[in-house]
């Protein structure tokens, strides 16, 4: 569990810490791209820590493969003269986000809930 959140941590740091750093207009798209496929990766890290499934191996390389590719299609959509690439890569990572979180509500709401009942508090209360 770890892991994913000190990658998290280390990517927000590396963001938003004040730096130097610029890039060209031309790699930005890279590292736009690269920023929202690690974000995935956290996402599904996470979802797999709720599901017992995780695995660090496994989360390490799917980080640094899902960056890689994305990348590589990037590159392949630019050197076709392929028009929003870069938003469709974005899409597609978007739309795995949205639903690794909306898991991850399911799973929060339905563990408070859980535990109001447990606990016999009024889950709603009266009109």
């Amino acid at each position: 569990m770890w892991l994913p959140i000190l990658a998290l941590i280390v990517g927000f740091c590396a963001i938003y810490l004040p730096n130097k750093i610029t890039l060209s207009a031309e790699y930005s798209q890279y590292v736009g791209v690269a920023v929202v496929a690690g974000f995935d990766s956290i996402i599904g890290a996470i979802r797999s820590v709720i599901e017992g499934k995780f695995n660090d191996r496994i989360f390490v390389s799917g980080f640094f493969i899902n960056a890689l590719v994305a990348a590589l299609l990037l590159y392949l959509g630019g050197a076709l003269k392929i028009q929003y690439v870069a938003l469709a890569i974005t899409a597609a990572f978007v739309i795995r986000i949205f639903n690794n979180l909306g898991f991850i509500r399911r799973y929060v709401v339905a563990r408070l809930f859980e535990k109001r009942l447990i606990s016999g508090e009024k889950t709603f209360p009266e009109p």
